[in-house]
């Protein structure tokens, strides 16, 4: 009889970023401008057998620029794949009818998760978006997102502190 595999240490180091969040989001539109700064809510546990992060992230764009009334709404899924050694994972959203598929790993202290996203921007170019999240203690965690730009550049376009309610 088969016996699945139980759930290791990578799936105890993503828990970390398990919870229900509190969120303060700050997007940036131009450089050099203020950002828009608005609530949201941030869910994440452990999910399908304990393998998978699945996390749920909610914030409303009303009349916030180019997203007018919009409230978005998206879903990711997170786990470690053990054949390719790094976390692997899927992330939808109410902005986009594409997934985006995303690579990541934790640093050796566990307490910085780094994830490469890619997928089609809103006019199906081409999206690399590089996300650090950063384990602020139990309680808290920051969340830096930037755009990769052709040679590499960064842009930073959204930060989010989230708190643990």
């Amino acid at each position: 009889m088969y016996e699945f595999p139980k759930p290791g240490k990578e799936q105890e180091t993503l828990e970390k970023l398990g919870g229900d969040w509190r969120s303060e989001v700050r997007f940036y539109y131009a450089p050099g401008a203020p950002p828009m700064v608005r609530p949201g809510t941030y869910r994440a546990g452990l999910d399908l057998g304990g393998y998978f992060l699945r996390r749920e992230f909610r914030v409303d764009l009303d009349d916030a620029g180019d997203f007018k009334a919009l409230a978005f709404h998206g879903y990711g899924l997170t786990g470690y794949d053990p054949f390719q050694r790094k976390y692997l994972g899927v992330w939808a959203d109410s902005g986009s009818p594409a997934l985006y598929l995303t690579e990541a790993c934790f640093n050796a202290e566990g307490d910085v998760f780094t994830e490469t996203s890619r997928g089609p921007d809103p006019i199906g170019k081409p999206l690399v978006l590089r996300m650090v999240t950063t384990i602020r203690g139990r309680d808290r965690l920051s969340l830096r997102m930037f755009r990769i730009g052709e040679g590499g550049a960064e842009t930073l376009i959204t930060e989010m502190e989230h708190q643990r309610v």
